[in-house]
């Protein structure tokens, strides 16, 4: 084998040196695994097979967060890498770039990480007109952003996703946003937005698939027309809006538009957009934290197609109330997460959620349930591995003898009517196999039970958390 035919460039070598100097200073620890003259075997550098050039910089939070100084590292130490593709340098307390003009020179530069640092300044990330031409994947997540949306962002025109979310941008969406026509990923979530959303012109942005507008303070009345020319758009959040007038009552469909995912929690909705009624492609419905109340409406319900293809459905935290759908497993055959919690619901819990066989978490505390579990519920769930049945009035044994869940992770049952000595409840179950293999956390305070605490919890390796107050 030849040792040293792959050695990176010496001028590579000595950048990466320097960097490692820089970021360390004055008294860092990072990179002390790094040995040897080729500088592609050291960790958190891939270099190119054919031309032993750095491709690849991964220094994501590589900074001592004791070192309380920010760090400025100098952009003329990465302009010594040529072919660079990707550079992450996430969560290093970067305040900004010395001579940032010299990454004008990082022509084949495809991804830029700088989330989690200190960048309060827009101006560190103006490289100049016609800087990384290449670059379609940027993150700028986690920082201290303040005031609009820089401009020199929008020289990108290659941009793909553009990734913005908690920083402390306010105003309108910079309306330069319009002009990247490729940009396919844009979160512009946990900020201080406050324009009114039709105001910007999404229309120019055809190749859009995923949009997520969450957390700000967005105004003025929205219609979902907005996005009406944009087929290729499938993630939508645009929770958490709560100045934001949704239009609920509006008929008018957009086959055009075909979401996969919807976010609408936390937008003071008082009625479910009929908007819905049209969006045949749904996997995902968060209509959480609003003030919706009465009984789920029978149109969404009956959506055939609509309802069949939903894996995730949540309502929680809402006014909605009346007994729990008796042939869920029909309307919803395809379930993986379901949380109904805090509402009114009451009447027992229907035996037909035993038969969401696909269902891996289930959240229906903290409404006015009351009965017994249903048999089919803890025997005939062999994916589960949340469940949450507390703040409820449900009796009977906490842990029927059926139990048998071989995934879950947490149950909590607590603050019922459950009575019974614990000590019986799981024996027979153990004796044939380990009903609970996954366990984590078991929580039954506020409940009826007597007797001694059982000898089979010693049995489950993973438990963490246990509570029988």
């Amino acid at each position: 084998m030849c040792s040293g035919c792959h050695r990176c460039m010496d001028e590579e070598r000595d950048a990466l040196l320097q960097i490692k100097d820089s970021i360390n200073s004055p008294e860092g620890t990072a990179f002390s695994s790094w040995y040897g003259e080729d500088c592609c075997q050291w960790e958190g550098v891939q270099c190119n097979a054919s031309t032993t050039r750095v491709s690849s910089i991964f220094f994501n939070y590589r900074r001592d967060p004791s070192l309380l100084e920010n760090w400025y590292p100098n952009a003329t130490l990465f302009a010594q890498f040529k072919d660079l593709e990707i550079l992450h340098l996430g969560g290093n307390q970067i305040a900004g770039f010395t001579s940032p003009e010299e990454l004008h020179s990082l022509k084949h530069l495809q991804q830029l990480n700088l989330q989690g640092n200190s960048i309060e300044n827009a101006s560190h990330l103006c490289w100049g007109k016609g800087a990384l031409p290449s670059l379609y994947y940027l993150d700028l997540s986690g920082n201290n952003l303040q005031g609009f949306i820089p401009e020199c962002l929008c020289d990108s025109l290659l941009l793909k996703q553009l990734i913005l979310f908690y920083n402390h941008l306010h105003g309108q969406i910079s309306p330069c946003l319009s002009n990247m026509t490729a940009l396919q990923y844009l979160d512009l979530s946990s900020n201080q937005f406050s324009d009114s959303l039709p105001t910007f012109p999404f229309h120019n942005l055809p190749s859009i698939d995923t949009l997520i507008l969450s957390k700000n303070k967005f105004r003025g009345k929205f219609s979902f027309s907005i996005f009406a020319n944009l087929s290729k758009l499938s993630h939508l959040e645009i929770s958490y809006n709560p100045y934001l007038g949704l239009e609920t009552e509006s008929r008018t469909c957009f086959p055009s538009i075909k979401l996969i995912e919807l976010s609408l929690a936390g937008c003071n909705l008082r009625k479910l957009p009929r908007f819905l009624s049209s969006q045949n492609h749904l996997k995902t419905l968060d209509l959480s934290d609003n003030l919706l109340e009465g009984n789920i409406p029978s149109w969404l319900m009956h959506n055939a197609t609509l309802s069949s293809r939903l894996t995730s459905l949540d309502i929680s935290n809402n006014g909605f109330y009346g007994p729990l759908l008796e042939d869920i497993h029909l309307i919803f055959p395809e379930l993986l997460y379901l949380s109904a919690s805090d509402n009114g619901f009451n009447g027992g819990i229907p035996p037909s959620f035993g038969r969401l066989k696909r269902l891996q978490y289930l959240d229906i505390s903290g409404n006015k349930l009351h009965g017994e579990i249903p048999y089919l519920l803890t025997s005939n769930m062999s994916r589960l591995q949340y469940l949450y049945l507390h703040d409820n009035n449900l009796r009977g044994d906490a842990l029927p003898r059926n139990l048998s869940f071989l995934k879950l992770e947490v149950i909590h049952l607590g603050n019922n009517d459950f009575t019974g000595n614990l000590l019986d409840s799981l024996y027979w179950s153990l004796l044939q196999s380990p009903a609970l293999p996954q366990l984590r956390v078991l929580s039954l305070s506020g409940n009826h039970l007597e007797g001694q605490i059982p000898h089979w919890l010693c049995q489950m390796r993973h438990l963490e958390t246990l509570d029988l107050s």
